[in-house]
This record gives structure tokens, C-alpha cells and sequence, in this order.
């Protein structure tokens, strides 16, 4: 009996082990799973903390900024936003959501208002809008911004979502190539008209010269061809203006002093602004030499000087200093590049009356602009510096605070001090040769040739391009010099001169023009042309020019 009962204990013992043992199985395997979905719930949260920690930080380090509106509060505002307003964080969040478009106009306001009402009433629109804006922050100053607006859902209702962006500079850049677009309309306006119109004071300036000539025994008729003269002279001065600040007018760079230019500006004001204001020179540049134009860059000194007179009505101080600066590339994206990396000299004017207002500033070099009565200016000084520094390859830049006074900073490309620098002679310089003189106007040639035949040249005239190439084959042997004018119908000049240089390639050639186009002219300096007369033609000028180019 004992044995049977043993068994029978066994056998259970057994089966309730084997029980057991499937137990602790089914509970491992129950806990293994528990602990597989802690797992992959602890990866979850750990993922969603991840994007929540990369939603901060594209937020918080966003450059645009970013701002939630909801239920007529402001809900939420990243760092960007609050840098751009000049508010803390803390005081957008106490805002009603309207204080952030503060700088709109009212109907801009409307208009975002009744945007946000709609997006409140329809949660499932998907409407967005942008606008742009001077923003005014919180010290004052303004800045313009750009803002795009999108209904989106937060926390279950519908919000509005802003995007501000600092647009300030783009906007700078739009302005200036605004302006750039109007001062290129004017200057093709002016280009127009100009060649016929310097054609036309040419054929006066040059028959009153020759009167002048003839008429030296009678003062009682030379008084009124000077009168002719100066009133020509006048026009033709209105003309360049205008073509100073068009891409169609062309200027000869030749290598000159600008300490030189600076003072000779000086005696001219000295002896003829009022002498309540004290003119002062602080020239420390040590290279003053620059690739220019010494008429037009003093015309350019000039004109600042008399604006800045007359912003000194009780008297004053003017300035000219001067000093040299090579900038990097880094510094020429100050000016938005239009300089290009190099030495330069900077030539300041410095004037101690009334400041230019800022709301006009961004104005001063457009063309006709002025402030002055309809007798006392035409709006075109500043234009013309302005084009007459950008044709001289630098900048000009501004600093005026009101009441304090203003201060032009003109930037020049600096070249070698050993150029040899030498001014045209204040009188007709006398020659010998013969020259060939196209011209496609016969007043302007019929002058010219009386005009060139006075200094002492002979003269083989052609009427159009086609037959100053076939004159020149037939007298190469007895030619000097060329004198080409740049438009001509058949052929132009450029083409001419490039068929002459194939006749000779040392062919002594210079250019004549009440207009020609600037890359045409660069490309025929770089051929070898040279030199280049505006018109109307100045008997003295001309002679200059041509005893150069003889002698060269």
C-alpha cells in the first residue's frame, strides 16, 4: 500500500511542478510583454520630448519671428518676434493680438481683422495672407518687416499663425534700384534729345568763335558774341548735366590730383561764398592720384559745397579733409558692393548748418529734386555728383543729423603716384598736319573744319562713316590723325574706327560726340582711341586734344 501511495504523491508532485512551471512561463512571458510596451512607450515619450526639444530650439533660434493669436490674445511669441518689436517675451504674452500690427495703416488693419473673424468662424479655412510694413519698434525706430498670416489649429480651436521677416534691407535695395530705374529713364529721356541738341550749340559756339576771331578790332560786336557765347555755353552746361547722370554720356579718365582739384575748388569758393563761413583743409591722403575727370569731379565738389552753403545762412564751418583706406571685400558689402575691393581715397565735406531731414534724405539725388524755390535750383546738382562719382567707378555717402550738420563722403579708386600728370594748356595750342574729320552734320563739320584750319591743320572731310574709310585708304600716306563722330548713319563710329585700324594699326585716332555709349567707348579706349570731345566742340579743348594725341 505504501508504495501505491507513494507513487500517487509523486505524480501529483510532479504534474503540480509541471503546473508551476507552465505558470511562471505564461508570467514571464506576460511580464516580458509588459516590459516590451513600457519599452516601446518610454521610446514614445522619449521621441515626442526629442520633438519637442527641436520645436523650441527652431523656434527659439528661428531668425524670422513667429507669434500665435487666439480669442483676441496673444498666445504665444518666439524670441525673433520679440527682438524685431523690442518687447520682451513677457510683455507680447500680455498683449490683445492687434498690438503687433500696430504699424499698419487702418485699412490694413481692417483688412487683417476681418481675415482673423473669418478664420475664427470656419475652422477649416486654409486662407493665408502678406503684407509689408514699416514696423515701429519700441525705441522708435522703424524697420520694415514683411508678415504672413495662416489660420491653424491650436489646441483643438483656430488660432492664427504670424510670420514677421526683417525686411529692411531688401527694402533698401528695392529703393535703390528704384532709383537707379528713374535716373536710367531720365538719362535715356536726355540721351534722346542730346545729340541733336549738342550738334545744334555746336554749329553756334563754333561760328561765334570764329566771329570772335574776325572781330577782334570791333569790342562794340564782340560784346554781343560773347553774349552768344555764354548763353550757348549755358545750354550746353544744362545739356551735360543731364548726360553726366545718363548711361549714354561718356568721360575720358585721365590721371589727376585731387588734393590739386580739392584746393583750386577751395580759392573758387573762397572767392565767392559768403565769408561767415570759414572754409578749412585737412588734406592727410597720401596717394591723391585717381583716374578722373578734373572738370567734372570739381563741378562735383562744387556742387556740394554750395548745398552746403546754403544749409549755413548764419554762417558756418566747411571741411575738406582727405585720407586713404583700402577696403576688403567684407567692407565693400557695407555699400551693398557697388565698390569693388582696393585703395581708395576718401574725400569728405563737411558742412556745421541745418542737417538734411530724414524724411527727404533718401531723396537728394534724384533728379529735379529739390527743396529750394523754382528760382534758386533745378534739382539736378546732386543728381549730377551722383552719376559723376558712379562714371569715376566710386560711391558717394551721406551723413547728416538735423541741426548738426552733413557730412559727403565721396570714395575714388586710387592709382599709381607715378603717373605723369599734365593739364591742358588755358590756350589754343597752334599745329601742323592734316587731319580727317567725320562728321555726319554739315554745320557741326563746316565749324569744325574753319575751327581746325585757324589752329593750323588741313582738313579731308567725310560726310558719313563709309567715306572717311575709303578717304582715309586713298591719304594714309599724308593722314595724321582721325577725328571720328561716334553716331553716323551707313556706318557708325566704332565700326569706322575699327576699319581704319585694319588699314593701319597705328592709325592716331580720337572721338567726338554729343552722346556715345559707354561700353562701345571703353572697348575702343582699350583699342587705343585716344581721346574722346564732348560736343559742343571748345576751340581750346579741341587743340589740347589733338596736340596731344599728334604728339603721343
Amino acid at each position: 500500500m505504501l508504495l501505491p501511495i507513494f507513487t500517487v504523491i509523486t505524480i501529483i508532485t510532479i504534474v503540480t511542478i509541471f503546473f508551476l512551471i507552465k505558470k511562471v512561463n505564461s508570467i514571464n512571458s506576460l511580464l516580458s510583454a509588459t516590459m516590451e510596451k513600457n519599452n516601446n512607450l518610454s521610446a514614445q515619450i522619449t521621441r515626442l520630448k526629442d520633438h519637442e526639444i527641436i520645436y523650441k530650439l527652431i523656434s527659439a533660434q528661428s531668425p524670422v519671428g513667429i507669434a500665435i493669436l487666439q480669442n483676441d490674445r496673444v498666445q504665444y511669441v518666439n524670441q525673433a518676434m520679440s527682438d524685431n518689436n523690442g518687447y520682451s517675451i513677457d510683455e507680447m504674452l500680455t498683449w490683445d493680438s492687434f498690438r503687433i500690427f500696430d504699424g499698419f495703416s487702418q485699412d490694413e488693419r481692417d483688412l487683417i481683422s476681418q481675415q482673423i473673424k473669418n478664420d475664427t468662424r470656419d475652422s477649416q479655412t486654409d486662407s493665408k495672407l502678406t503684407f509689408t510694413f514699416k514696423l515701429r519698434r519700441k525705441n522708435g525706430d522703424k524697420i520694415w518687416v514683411s508678415i504672413y498670416l495662416k489660420s491653424v489649429n491650436y489646441k483643438g480651436d483656430t488660432a492664427t499663425l504670424v510670420i514677421m521677416t526683417d525686411v529692411t534691407e531688401l527694402k533698401l535695395i528695392e529703393e535703390q534700384l528704384y532709383q537707379s530705374q528713374k535716373m536710367d529713364s531720365i538719362g535715356q529721356l536726355a540721351g534722346g534729345v542730346a545729340h541733336d541738341f549738342n550738334n545744334t550749340l555746336g554749329g553756334i559756339i563754333g561760328a561765334s568763335e570764329l566771329l570772335e576771331l574776325k572781330l577782334k578790332d570791333r569790342p562794340d560786336l564782340l560784346e554781343f558774341i560773347n553774349l552768344i557765347k555764354d548763353s550757348s555755353n549755358r545750354a550746353s552746361e544744362l545739356t551735360h548735366q543731364l548726360l553726366d547722370f545718363s548711361r549714354k554720356e561718356k568721360i575720358c579718365l585721365n590721371p589727376m590730383n585731387m588734393h590739386d582739384t580739392v584746393t583750386k575748388s577751395v580759392d573758387i569758393l573762397k572767392r565767392s561764398i559768403d565769408k561767415m563761413i570759414i572754409i578749412e583743409q585737412d588734406l592727410k591722403a597720401n596717394n591723391p592720384i585717381i583716374r578722373g575727370n578734373v572738370a567734372q569731379i570739381q563741378n562735383a565738389i562744387l556742387n556740394i559745397a554750395l548745398n552746403a552753403r546754403d544749409a549755413m545762412p548764419k554762417g558756418g564751418t566747411l571741411t575738406f579733409k582727405s585720407h586713404n583706406k583700402e577696403l576688403s571685400e567684407q567692407c565693400c558689402a557695407k555699400y551693398n558692393n557697388k565698390l569693388t575691393p582696393g585703395k581708395y581715397i576718401i574725400i569728405e565735406i563737411n558742412d556745421t548748418g541745418t542737417g538734411i531731414p530724414s524724411e527727404i534724405r533718401e531723396h537728394i539725388f534724384e533728379p529735379f529734386f529739390t527743396t529750394k524755390g523754382s528760382s534758386k535750383g533745378t534739382g539736378l546738382g546732386l543728381a549730377t555728383v551722383y552719376k559723376t562719382i558712379q562714371n569715376h567707378n566710386g560711391l558717394i555717402d551721406v551723413i547728416s543729423d538735423e541741426g548738426i550738420g552733413t557730412t559727403f563722403k565721396l570714395f575714388l579708386p586710387t592709382c599709381h603716384t607715378d603717373y605723369d600728370i599734365s593739364e591742358n594748356s588755358d590756350e589754343v595750342i597752334q599745329g601742323r598736319g592734316t587731319i580727317l574729320l567725320a562728321d555726319d552734320e554739315p554745320i557741326v563739320r563746316a565749324v569744325t573744319e574753319q575751327l581746325l584750319n585757324e589752329i593750323g591743320y588741313d582738313i579731308i572731310s567725310a560726310k558719313n562713316g563709309d567715306e572717311a574709310v575709303r578717304k582715309y585708304n586713298e591719304n594714309i600716306d599724308k593722314i595724321d590723325l582721325v577725328i571720328l563722330d561716334m553716331v553716323m548713319p551707313e556706318m557708325n563710329g566704332p565700326t569706322c574706327f575699327n576699319k581704319i585700324r585694319e588699314i593701319n594699326k597705328d592709325a592716331k585716332i580720337i572721338a567726338i560726340s554729343g552722346f556715345t555709349r559707354e561700353m562701345v567707348t571703353d572697348e575702343l579706349l582699350d583699342k587705343g582711341l585716344l581721346g574722346f570731345i564732348k560736343k559742343p566742340i571748345n576751340r581750346i579743348e579741341l587743340s589740347n586734344v589733338i596736340a596731344k594725341s599728334i604728339n603721343t
